[in-house]
């Protein structure tokens, strides 16, 4: 197995009389139109070194994915045991391990310090039906050529019925008219070099955390606005108002009818997810729902059959996840539906200028960037409720 893992490792060791020539690893991973993180796992994958288990994970016989396995190599420890009594490196150790390639594994630890909050409960996360990786900062997505609204055109859907030698009818999947634009997040982290090299790895990860959740949070506003507003291929959200969904209330005054009747117009789609800000949230928490008269608690406690009882298998109203965003258009509130509403396209090597900078010197300023873009998937599994008209 030692064999096997040096082969491996022989893909890096070819850098080791340049260091900086290990953007090229970067650069071929960009050209496969693969993350580096993929392209590393292909590269082990190909070496025999490692395997991929029954939960689709490449793992070491060790336990280690290809990256952790190129870092213990390098001798970095990313991570604290308390108990052991052994402690993380500090940052220097990218730059000063006995393995002279160690400067390559930094940038992809960026990227992964900026993968992990999104594995965690994260807004975005909650609002993406899909992540799509593209080669390019304009692309044109595909879709499925139904006209809106969804539900008033079951005639290019529905599965007929068709007579014995008739042309079956035909759903058309097109590319859209307008490209999906993709466009660049960054941010330009400081720091001084005698601070790069006393900070420990753990806790600047934290700090650079931070960084991420708050890109999370400027991406869930870019994905949002285009669930409302379209993606440039005249795909708005349908709008409803309050007051239409329950001619008896007031503009302002959420009723659990209008709150019933938004979620019924998403069918055949459930409503699965609502954003909203400060007061709209508010206003669906202390929504006033149809509580139960002393009649009825009497009935419940009668032993025998409850009579009456309404169960509707379709599950049109399920539980819905409800995110507060502040920057949210005040009196709207957005919904979709998770599984078909939007997709996230994140372009491949979109940071590779900053990669060269990182491996190339021993700095004292590291920016962080990528480049992405939103489309909507299904126009119809967006909805918005005014609740001001």
């Amino acid at each position: 197995m030692v064999e096997v893992i040096e082969g491996f490792l022989d893909t890096f060791r070819a850098f080791d009389a340049h260091p900086e020539r290990g953007v090229r690893l970067y650069e071929e991973a960009a050209k496969d139109k693969l993350p580096f993180s993929t392209w590393i796992v292909e590269r082990a994958l190909e070496s025999g070194a490692f395997k991929m288990n029954a939960d689709g994970h490449i793992r070491s016989e060790d336990g280690l994915d290809p990256y952790e396995e190129l870092l213990r190599h390098c001798n970095i420890r990313t991570a604290s045991d308390e108990k052991a009594g052994v402690y993380c490196h500090t940052m220097e150790r990218f730059f000063a391990s006995d393995q002279p390639f160690s400067p390559i594994l930094f940038p992809e630890f960026i990227n992964r310090t900026l993968r992990a909050p999104l594995v965690q409960l994260d807004v975005l996360d909650e609002l993406i039906a899909n992540y799509a990786p593209v080669d390019g900062a304009t692309v044109r997505m595909p879709y499925l050529d139904i006209p809106s609204p969804f539900t008033g055109n079951v005639q290019y859907r529905q599965m007929a019925r068709v007579a014995q030698g008739a042309e079956i009818p035909p759903t058309t999947i097109r590319e859209k008219e307008q490209v999906a634009n993709l466009f660049k997040y960054g941010r330009s982290l400081k720091i001084t070099y005698e601070a790069l090299r006393r900070i420990r790895i753990d806790l600047f990860s934290i700090l650079v955390s931070q960084i991420a959740l708050q890109a999370g949070l400027d991406k869930a506003g870019s994905a949002i606005d285009v669930g409302i507003n379209g993606d440039g291929n005249g795909n708005p959200a349908i709008n409803s108002n309050l007051t239409a969904l329950d001619p008896s209330t007031t503009p302002g005054n959420l009723t659990y009818a209008a709150w019933l009747a938004w979620q019924l117009s998403f069918y055949p789609y459930d409503l699965t997810t609502v954003v909203g800000g400060k007061n709209e949230i508010i206003k669906v928490l202390v929504m006033t729902v149809p509580g139960l008269n002393a009649q009825n608690v009497f009935t419940l406690l009668r032993p025998g059959p409850v009579e009456n009882s309404i169960e509707m298998p379709q599950g049109l109203f399920n539980r819905v996840r409800m995110i507060y965003l502040p920057s949210m258009t005040p009196g709207i509130l957005f919904g979709l539906d998770k599984r078909f509403g939007l997709e996230q396209l994140n372009e491949i090597g979109g940071t590779m200028t900053e990669t060269n900078k990182w491996i190339s010197h021993q700095f004292n300023e590291i920016v962080i960037s990528e480049v992405v873009g939103h489309d909507k998937i299904l126009a119809d599994a967006c909805r918005t409720l005014n609740l001001n008209a």
